[in-house]
């Protein structure tokens, strides 16, 4: 991603809040480009042999790369969020740290692929065995070494991967969109319930974040009380990673 210059040498050049609308098209767009490329992996998966072996390495380079800048993009949000905004400025960084949340999970999820896929490329498949794809082909996907499983990551580390990441209810998805005034809103969907309601992101007279929820359907629906239930839960999520900074 580009768009925070850096220094003469390698520090970051933080820039002011007049280039909030210039940061925010790279985090969306690269954003973008992030699932699409997602998607484009997904199917490779599916399709051995249609990748070589130095698509794969550049995919790994390059979002390698992505996955260190984002700690920059990360800290310029929070030292903007710290400073005095506007209410409409106040909205945008708030939903372009949820960006940035969706954006590391995007690019965590290409590199774990791509290092997967790192073994049904052409070079890759060319070079086994015949007794190799056979077993593939009648018991289906790769055939695992017999290494022992790594530990379970540190109570450290899953901390972390908790305050970077939004930890949806299962099934629940988020899909953000602009009311008719362009205050910025995240829909919740379920695919059982249908729609389940929104997280509207706005702000107070002193300029403070401030989200409000919304719960689809008329309280006598016998599923309201469920869809109330996962709005809380997102609520709570949302406002947990919008709150998250960085150590300054």
């Amino acid at each position: 991603m580009a768009g925070v210059t850096k220094a003469p040498r390698g520090q970051p050049r933080w820039h002011p809040i007049s280039a909030l609308p210039l940061i925010g098209t790279v985090i969306d767009e690269g954003l973008k480009a992030a699932e699409d490329q997602y998607r484009l992996l997904l199917e490779a998966k599916h399709r051995p042999r249609v990748l070589d072996d130095h698509t794969v390495e550049r995919t790994i380079r390059v979002f390698g790369e992505t996955h260190d800048d984002l700690w920059v993009f990360d800290e310029q949000l929070v030292r903007w969020s710290k400073a005095g905004l506007t209410t409409r400025q106040r909205v945008e960084v708030d939903r372009l740290i949820l960006q940035q949340r969706r954006m590391r999970e995007v690019v965590e999820e290409i590199l774990a692929l791509a290092d997967d896929l790192k073994a049904t490329t052409i070079e890759a498949v060319l070079a086994k065995s015949d007794v190799d794809l056979g077993l593939e082909a009648v018991f289906g996907g790769r055939i695992l070494d017999q290494r022992p499983a790594p530990p379970p990551p540190s109570a450290r580390a899953r901390e972390a991967v908790r305050t970077q990441h939004l930890n949806l209810p299962d099934g629940v998805s988020l899909s953000k969109g602009f009311d008719l005034a362009g205050t910025p809103h995240y829909a919740i969907t379920h695919p059982a319930l249908g729609p389940v309601g929104r997280i509207i992101i706005g702000s107070t007279p002193d300029h403070q974040t401030r989200l409000d929820a919304e719960v689809a359907g008329a309280p006598t629906d016998p599923a309201f009380d469920r869809r109330r239930e996962l709005v809380g839960l997102v609520f709570k999520e949302v406002a947990r990673v919008i709150s998250y900074g960085l150590p300054g």
